[in-house]
């Protein structure tokens, strides 16, 4: 249950950092629309690979606690 929780709130804080920063570079940078904007944000947020490739790393490498380990695999699956 721990590792759930670790993975919500990695994923409330992360998510909202991931779309906002691509959709004020991209409305700024190329003054696109918002609609335009929002969708390319969205469709940039997945992070599967990443995210397990990342857990393993910290797994492997620095022996980090399983129920961080289990927490940003769940957050990967998310």
């Amino acid at each position: 249950m721990e590792a759930l929780n670790i993975s919500l709130v990695i994923l409330a804080i992360t998510i909202n950092i991931k779309i906002g920063s691509v959709f004020l570079l991209r409305r700024f940078t190329f003054k696109e629309e918002r609609k335009d904007s929002l969708a390319i944000a969205i469709s940039l947020t997945p992070t599967l690979i990443f995210g397990l490739v990342l857990a393993e790393i910290l797994k492997t490498k620095f022996e980090i606690p399983n129920t961080l380990f289990i927490g940003l695999v769940i957050y990967s699956l998310l």
